[in-house]
């Protein structure tokens, strides 16, 4: 892409970019950095494209709105005490939200340096933490699909009660629409026949 370059080097952009809420829109600025890979020719920089991690989703986590962890899923190797203190952050920028919310309200914040989409599922809340790519739009983006997939699998609306009872198919769901965190399927007529296939198998 960046032919005879005389060198390369890299560096560390540090910028802004606004933080938006579904329900009220621009809410502040996350800070963040990104390593790009800068080319030379003789005294002309070019940059390059960003070359950090492009970012993954670390965490999906389903509560009741009361803070009870129903299903989780932690992408990183995390102790267990860093997974005690992601849950209890999860509840506490999303408690003063979702006590009077709607079903399929969203909201977003963010958890050091990463993003924080949470969406209403009747009795309960289904948290996405991502960083990088998996931004605010694509973290509902994700929610969204999830969300399809499990009124495919539970038969009816996603709910506290809905999620103890198919608790395998829960798993299944986030499974094949999560890898490693990332995400590996969108479409959701593929989503419905992969689940299909692997209830029966």
């Amino acid at each position: 892409i960046y032919p005879s370059a005389s060198s390369r080097s890299q560096l560390l952009v540090e910028g802004e970019r606004p933080r938006y809420s579904a329900s009220t829109g621009v809410e502040g600025l996350i800070r963040r950095r990104t390593l790009v890979e800068v080319y030379w020719y003789g005294s002309l920089a070019v940059v390059g494209p960003d070359i950090m991690d492009a970012g993954r989703v670390h965490c999906v986590l389903i509560a009741s709105r009361a803070g009870e962890v129903i299903l989780e899923r932690f992408f990183d190797q995390l102790s267990n005490e860093e997974r005690s203190e992601t849950r209890a952050a999860l509840h506490e920028v999303s408690a003063p939200m979702i006590s009077s919310a709607v079903d399929d309200a969203e909201f977003v914040s963010c958890y050091r340096e990463t993003t924080v989409v949470f969406s209403i599922m009747a009795d309960c809340v289904i948290y996405l933490l991502g960083s990088g790519e998996y931004d605010e739009l694509m973290l509902s983006s994700i929610i969204r699909i999830i969300k399809e997939a499990l009124k495919f699998a539970l038969k009816r609306p996603p709910s506290e009660t809905a999620i103890h009872e198919r608790y395998t198919k829960v798993c299944l769901v986030i499974d094949e629409i999560l890898n490693e965190g990332t995400l590996d399927s969108t479409n959701p007529e593929a989503i419905k026949k992969a689940l299909k296939l692997k209830v029966t198998e």
